[in-house]
């Protein structure tokens, strides 16, 4: 019997002591793992605090470029709204001093052609008379069609014609009493534009007009003043002839 409670008690003890091993080893088992993964989430969290950093840097950066761009946009669009406005006033000035003095038309049509006339008086000179006779007259035709091309572009401007949604050449030449061929031939000589691009920048500029004298009625009523009733082309357009759309403009006005 001792000898058996002698090795029962040593096998008690023996397991007592593998149980204090095994628990000890798997607690810094785990403390060790608790570790490893505190030292993970430390570095994460790291990490992120500086990428945080760098993208609340770059944020405060952006924002302080946009609000200095905005600033230099604002500035630039009231210069160009007052601009615009300017440039609309001398040229209704400029029609009206057209229809005051008429024969001050024909010396402003002249104009263009003295200093090219002038050139070729010596070619005429050594070429003969004949080369000097024609010089003239195609001088002459070319004060006649540039006084026809101002008088095209006074009654255009007067009777409102780009207003209305579909304006052809052919309407425009009946109205100015000549031939579709012959209008057409004085316009594109002279216009520098085609005829679309012409009609729709005096649409834009009684845009211009009507934004600043009428600010009660709306960006799309205006349009239909214009003869430009889809909104998105008369943004289109305005924005393309001026650098900032019609908000912005009535905005700075």
């Amino acid at each position: 019997m001792r000898a058996y409670n002698l090795s029962d008690s040593l096998t008690r003890r023996i397991k007592e002591q593998n149980a204090t091993w095994l628990s000890e080893k798997m607690g810094k088992k785990v403390l060790k793992s608790y570790i490893e993964n505190q030292d993970k989430q430390l570095t994460i969290n790291r990490w992120a605090n500086i990428i945080m950093g760098v993208l609340l840097f770059i944020c405060i950066t952006l924002i302080v470029f946009i609000i200095r761009d905005n600033r230099i946009i604002k500035n630039k669009n009231r210069v160009s709204s007052s601009l615009i406005g300017e440039l609309s006033k001398y040229k209704t000035e400029l029609f009206d001093r057209m229809s005051e003095h008429p024969d001050k038309v024909n010396n402003a049509a002249s104009a263009n052609d003295k200093a090219s006339a002038t050139d070729d008086k010596g070619k005429a000179v050594n070429s003969g008379e004949t080369v000097k006779t024609e010089k003239k007259t195609d001088s002459k035709a070319h004060n006649e069609e540039y006084e026809q091309f101002l008088k095209i572009e006074k009654m255009i401007f007067e009777k409102n014609l780009f207003i209305r949604t579909k304006l052809s050449r052919t309407e425009v030449a009946a109205e100015a009493g000549m031939s579709t061929s012959h209008f057409n031939a004085v316009f594109d000589k002279y216009s520098q534009l085609t005829f679309t691009n012409y009609i729709n920048n005096l649409r834009m500029e009684r845009a211009a007009k009507l934004l600043k004298e009428k600010p009660n009625y709306s960006i799309e009523a205006i349009a239909q003043e214009c003869g430009v009733p889809v909104r998105q082309t008369f943004y289109r357009l305005f924005s393309k002839k001026y650098g900032m759309t019609p908000a912005d403009y009535r905005d700075n006005i």
